[in-house]
């Protein structure tokens, strides 16, 4: 496969953990894993799982989203994304949700990067929540091996 200028062809495995919270002020530690592909620069596509202890049991969350870059350099990356998402709240049904916010992803070697990612997770039926993580991934290039 030709990789031209505009071709990444990467995927990265890496863990997040930070804040996690509603729309009432109360927020909890939060932490999970995430696989993003990039089949190109400026675009990828991202689903992580994310879990918390809450009172009353433990909070989990998958959400698949679309990254778009709009800031590309070869050691930082900006990007806003958007998706879908499953949230399992303690004492409550699964609920689907619709997210969105702003990513970022610094790369510290070749194949590590260390990021942020701040989505606002639209739940339906009840309050909305939000999420601020930061981020470590390990990158693989998939036309050039490891």
């Amino acid at each position: 496969m030709g990789a031209g200028a505009a071709q990444a062809q990467s995927l990265q495995v890496g863990g997040h953990i930070g804040a996690f919270g509603g729309g009432g002020g109360e927020s909890e530690i939060a932490y999970g894993a995430h696989l993003v592909a990039s089949p190109y620069t400026q675009f990828g596509f991202r689903i992580d799982a994310t879990a918390a202890s809450l009172p009353g049991g433990t909070y989990f969350s998958t959400s698949p989203a679309i990254i778009f870059y709009p800031v590309d350099f070869q050691e930082m990356k900006l990007g806003v994304l958007g998706g879908a998402g499953f949230h399992r709240i303690p004492n409550d049904k699964t609920r689907f949700a619709l997210n969105y916010g702003i990513i970022g992803d610094f790369s510290l070697t070749d194949t590590v990067s260390v990021g942020f990612d701040a989505r606002n997770h639209s739940i339906f039926d009840i309050q909305d929540i939000w999420t601020v993580f930061v981020t470590m991934g390990f990158r693989f290039e998939l036309d050039g091996g490891w």
